[in-house]
């Protein structure tokens, strides 16, 4: 499933919502909990047999139910589906990058481990890939198979040019 999210827990009874690209949302408030669940599936009013079946998202009371009661039974609901996974209905937004992510890592590792100094090609090329991964939200910290290889390619080639 692509662009979805990752239910986790965090210490202190907060939750945090995982997306597949490694950004994360920390969910701290209960005033949360009952939208958050319900992304997750659950449903405030499902055991209700009476009129009101739906008519709560949660954070009001219904005629069986107190606001404080519907919290209580999403955490709960929450506690126990840590790991599930779901279509993310918009907590991140879509990152479109105008470059892949994994060059722009291979580039990085390029500049900075060939660069020959401060007034360098190489320095002036870490710049200003460093300044492009921060406005595009890259994490070049983290490295993958792919742009490892797309490295090894290009230092190879260019590594003494640097």
């Amino acid at each position: 499933m692509k662009n979805s999210i990752t239910l986790d827990d965090s210490s202190f009874g907060f939750y945090l919502i995982l997306h597949d690209d490694g950004r994360d949302l920390i969910i701290e408030s209960d005033a949360y909990y009952c939208g958050l669940a319900m992304t997750f599936g659950w449903s405030p009013c499902a055991k209700c047999r009476r009129s009101c079946k739906g008519a709560s998202d949660g954070t009001i009371s219904c005629d069986r139910r107190t606001a404080e009661k519907h919290i209580a039974t999403a955490q709960e609901y929450l506690d126990a589906h840590i790991g599930k996974r779901v279509a993310d209905p918009g907590y991140f937004k879509l990152i479109s990058y105008p470059c892949n992510p994994d060059l722009i890592r291979a580039l990085y590792t390029l500049a900075y481990e060939h660069h020959s100094g401060q007034w360098s090609r190489g320095y002036r090329l870490l710049c200003r890939v460093k300044r492009y991964a921060k406005r595009h939200q890259i994490d070049i910290d983290s490295e993958t198979r792919t742009s490892r290889r797309l490295y090894m390619k290009i230092a190879a080639r260019y590594g003494d040019k640097l």
